[in-house]
């Protein structure tokens, strides 16, 4: 257990997350344009229920929905113990907490998305995207909270302040839009039988005729570039904590609360 709480290993696991999150994206998007499928544009989840796509999208979320649930809790357990080493208020241990159960739901979620194609199990789809952007965000939200008193304490993290606020600008901007196209779409359509409708056109691929959801899914693919790039930024921050917690000082607080 200690080991996973090294920090060269929450490294290699934050970069192998960022690695496989990042190529299954680029694979299962280069299949479908390879295949002469519209480019603009398939929502991630419908380059699962295509079936020249399927098996990566299956494969690579399984294997990224572990890495994610792993490397949250590795960051949010070694940042927790930086923040109560350093005196902080009982606030922002617990915002930390909450961000990083958040994101571990979340991590849980793509995990089990992998396996539930949204043209067989649509209303349990839409609950398990809602948990893993809805954990992501929460998590990048208290990342972003956390990384003000954090830099009180360790000036060099002040440089991460700005581009967390923009990339969580970026994301919750790409999930209004995205809502707000299917607000759009519901004046097409006033059920989920259209649906049935897209799901045709995905399996064939060549047309995609509601522009609306076209325009939603593109602003979730924003939305999932933004959560991937603000994980990225826990590189340089660990660069800093680790050199300003040594690993006798997380002994140390370890100790403390089995006491």
């Amino acid at each position: 257990m200690d080991r996973l709480l090294e920090p060269p290993m929450i490294r290699r696991v934050v970069i192998a997350l960022a690695a496989i999150w990042a190529l299954t994206l680029t694979t299962v998007y280069t299949i479908w344009l390879r295949d002469g499928c519209q480019p603009f544009m398939p929502f991630i989840s419908d380059t699962h229920v295509y079936p020249g796509s399927d098996l990566a999208f299956t494969l690579g979320f399984v294997a990224a929905g572990a890495l994610m649930l792993l490397s949250v809790w590795q960051v949010g357990t070694y940042r927790g113990l930086w923040l109560e080493a350093s005196g902080v208020e009982p606030k922002w241990v617990s915002i930390n907490r909450l961000g990083t159960y958040s994101g571990m739901v979340g991590g849980i979620c793509v995990v089990w998305i992998a396996d539930t194609p949204w043209d067989e199990e649509l209303f349990l789809h839409i609950a398990q995207a809602f948990f893993i952007f809805g954990g992501g965000i929460m998590f990048v939200i208290c990342q972003t909270l956390l990384t003000g008193p954090m830099s009180r304490i360790e000036p060099r993290l002040e440089r991460l302040k700005t581009p967390r606020l923009a990339l969580l600008i970026l994301i919750v901007a790409s999930l209004c839009l995205m809502l707000l196209n299917f607000v759009r779409m519901s004046a097409v359509a006033s059920d989920l039988t259209v649906m049935d409708t897209h799901f045709a056109e995905v399996e064939l691929c060549t047309t995609l005729t509601y522009q609306a959801l076209s325009e939603a899914a593109f602003f979730e693919w924003t939305m999932t570039a933004g959560l991937g790039l603000s994980i990225l930024t826990i590189l340089p921050e660990f660069n800093i904590l680790t050199e300003s917690l040594t690993p006798n000082g997380i002994e140390a607080v370890e100790s403390e609360s089995e006491e």
